[in-house]
């Protein structure tokens, strides 16, 4: 009888592991680990698996009290020397273990679970809801620069090597712009960057009167103790936002802002009602009649009851609209446009996107036992715009999205809209193939696979691939690898992957740590090269980041565009 159980477990771990497992599989396996933690522990060797055991759990509702149990949360208090985090305002008033284990979960899904409702009427109209003004609070808190710290903090620390097919250089000064802070806005992700003015012209030594807006979403405040090296009464909110004066990453010159009560921060966009929250994602600034306007696409989530650590669910995909004037971000004027039409996100048929990509189950992430997946917009926007300083202007914005599809597998999609209509959800249009555009997201064809939520498409401006695009991205979401693709047009064809950058640093700070979510920065870059950003989090102690300055900030590399054209 022992070595038939030993069978069946071996089987089902290698059907796991071959992503191959059916339902009724995937419920055994479940049971299984419910009742043996000691054999999690074996399967669970790194951190993809770990991510997949925990997407099949939430996939058939299943929440495993053996990942609660096993995650450090006795020591939440250590952080600092008086109670810190007492409230993760992201998703309610919960306990800090629940919450610490939604973080990690939140962090690398970014929120894209299954079990959203379908798509609702292709042509409702939008809705523009004005987002009720309250102070707003910001904040230039002291700038330490390392050169300046004792030997209590410890030597910098570099932030990775390159290891791939390209020469790449770490650039330290965006890095450290917002490493050095010691108060305040101490750490966040999902970084964005436009440029207040909607350019993003030849290079950023050529703006020296420039200010860039940098776009976050879930983000640290608190202190650094700089005698212990740790963050101290630590607060988390759902996103932020700051503006750079100038073209050189000088501390003194970069204004952070959220929302304060005094007490908890808070956030300057919430959605109503109570309980609904947003994560940010993809900005950039058009000019219209009125002036500039700053546009960044939310993701909507809202409080999920009795699922444990995915407490949560997806409600769609929004679009956040903010004046600037006089080069300041009008925060009580910004309106949030609702995507009521179906146009941004949505439960789509699986073979909705296979166009394009080779779906015969060749690899792992291929094989599917779903028949749906879902879609969603926002993650990237190409400005193909001649306001914008394009080399070949077409009219469009290009707005990437990716399919998320069962055990992970995400897809490149691409919509594109003129930019006096990027509001107006019903006229956008979508690659459908064969230089095809549709006016039904379900006709989505992917254009490459294996992408990551957070990504970019950049023009080449210089050199024998002069009018090339540039995807960069981290392959699978989560990884040390940044790669890059390069294609023909703004929808491809993207040619073979290419590694960019291997980054080493995520090794030195311990178990669990983790890189995800690259993507380039334009608007940071000079006309030589190409600024890259990548986030830094913790799988294994899932409250180190309220503890390690070292952990969750983005990192910065630069990669020259000379290098990239000799090899490709």
């Amino acid at each position: 009888m022992d070595n038939q159980i030993d069978n069946q477990i071996e089987n089902l771990l290698q059907r796991f592991f071959d992503r191959e497992m059916d339902d009724r599989q995937a419920l055994e396996l479940l049971d299984i680990l419910e009742r043996s933690p000691d054999l999690y522990d074996v399967i669970a060797q790194n951190v993809q698996t770990e991510f997949d055991l925990r997407f099949l759990a939430d996939r058939e509702n299943r929440p495993l009290r053996t990942f609660e149990e096993r995650m450090p949360f006795s020591n939440a208090r250590r952080l600092c020397s008086r109670s810190v985090w007492t409230r993760v305002s992201r998703i309610g008033s919960l306990a800090i273990g629940s919450a610490a284990i939604s973080l990690v979960l939140i962090f690398v899904f970014l929120g894209r679970l299954p079990g959203l409702p379908l798509m609702p009427s292709w042509n409702a109209p939008s809705r523009e809801v004005a987002v009720a003004p309250s102070p707003s609070a910001h904040d230039v808190p002291p700038i330490v620069n390392y050169s300046m710290l004792d030997g209590s903090w410890g030597p910098q620390r570099g932030h990775g090597s390159a290891e791939g097919d390209y020469p790449a250089e770490a650039t330290d000064e965006w890095t450290d712009l917002l490493r050095s802070r010691t108060e305040g806005w101490s750490g966040a992700d999902g970084i964005y960057t436009a440029n207040l003015d909607g350019t993003i012209g030849e290079g950023i030594e050529n703006r020296p009167g420039q200010r860039t807006v940098f776009v976050f979403s879930d983000t640290i405040v608190g202190k650094v103790n700089r005698q212990t090296n740790t963050r101290c009464d630590t607060k988390m909110v759902n996103h932020s936002f700051a503006v750079l004066d100038g073209n050189e990453p000088l501390g003194d010159r970069i204004e952070f802002f959220y929302e304060n009560d005094g007490k908890t921060p808070r956030l300057p966009i919430q959605p109503s009602p109570e309980g609904q929250w947003y994560w940010l994602s993809e900005c950039f600034v058009l000019n219209d009649a009125e002036g500039p306007m700053l546009h960044t696409f939310l993701l909507r989530m809202e409080r999920r009851p009795g699922n444990g650590a995915f407490g949560f669910h997806h409600l769609g995909v929004d679009l956040l609209r903010i004046p600037v004037r006089d080069g300041k971000l009008d925060f009580d004027a910004a309106i949030v446009t609702e995507d009521k039409t179906g146009r941004l996100h949505g439960v789509v048929d699986d073979s909705v996107v296979d166009n394009g990509v080779a779906a015969d189950g060749a690899n792992a992430q291929e094989s599917r036992d779903r028949s749906r997946g879902m879609i969603f917009f926002g993650t990237g926007v190409l400005e193909n715009l001649k306001s914008a300083g394009a080399v070949e202007p077409d009219g469009y914005l290009y707005v990437y999205g990716y399919k998320d599809e069962h055990r992970l597998a995400r897809r490149l999609v691409v919509a594109r809209v003129p930019p006096e209509d990027v509001a107006r959800f019903d006229r956008w249009t979508y690659y459908s193939g064969n230089d095809q555009w549709s006016a039904d997201i379900r006709d989505c064809a992917a254009i490459a696979d294996g992408v990551s939520t957070e990504l970019s498409v950049t023009p080449i401006p210089s050199g024998p691939k002069t009018g090339k695009y540039a995807l960069i991205y981290t392959p699978g979401t989560v990884g040390s690898t940044i790669a890059l693709r390069i294609g023909d047009s703004p929808v491809g064809p993207f040619g073979e992957e290419q590694v960019l950058f291997k980054e080493s640093e995520t090794a030195t700070l311990g178990k669990g740590v983790f890189a995800y979510n690259a993507k380039a920065h334009p608007v940071l870059s000079k006309s030589d090269s190409l600024v890259i950003s990548y986030n830094v989090n913790s799988n294994d102690d899932t409250l180190a980041i309220f503890r390690e300055p070292d952990i969750y900030f983005p990192r910065f590399i630069k990669i020259r565009w000379e290098d990239i054209l000799e090899t490709q």
